[in-house]
């Protein structure tokens, strides 16, 4: 019977491992100054920043053949999300908002969709169909959300979030 060691730790790889954790705490604590720091449209601006940036990883998971990543990414895609889901006001643009939440409800459907099926180079394929398939629907709405915030920074409007995503 053979025996199987552990990975054997040296130096380098303590450290390397070490820097990357210290560039992840860092990020973590400069993305926390930042959020406490934004205004309600920023904050919608960081989850539309945080769910491209996901899909778009997922989409390099899907191609390089990546498992854990695409569930990685798939999740935090899914919470970004729900989190815009939640951040809708519906007592300020009934109808905007009722299209809104149906986007938001079309895409957290299609991103379940990804995170339910095993990966194969099929699924790969459909996959890859559907991200740019939501990119499509997403793109303009980020882009018409940015310049919305930009306006409203302009005019000194920063507290209420018009429609909320």
């Amino acid at each position: 019977m053979k025996m199987k060691f552990p990975e054997r730790r040296t130096t380098y790889l303590m450290q390397r491992k070490a820097q990357a954790w210290a560039e992840q705490v860092n990020f973590n604590h400069h993305l926390r100054s930042v959020i406490d720091s934004a205004d309600p449209h920023e904050l919608i601006n960081l989850l539309y920043q945080g769910l491209t940036h996901h899909l778009e990883a997922l989409k390099e998971a899907l191609t390089r053949f990546e498992p854990a990543r695409k569930m990685l990414h798939t999740t935090k895609a899914l919470f970004c999300v729900n989190e815009l889901r939640l951040s809708l006001r519906y007592e300020l643009y009934p109808q905007l908002v009722k299209n809104l939440n149906l986007l938001y409800e079309y895409l957290t459907r299609q991103i379940a969709w990804m995170l339910l099926q095993p990966m194969s180079p099929d699924f790969c394929r459909e996959a890859l169909r559907r991200l740019d398939e939501m990119d499509a629907l997403l793109q303009p709405l980020v882009d018409s959300w940015l310049r919305l915030t930009e306006g409203a920074k302009a005019q000194g409007l920063g507290q209420q979030p018009g429609a909320g995503a």
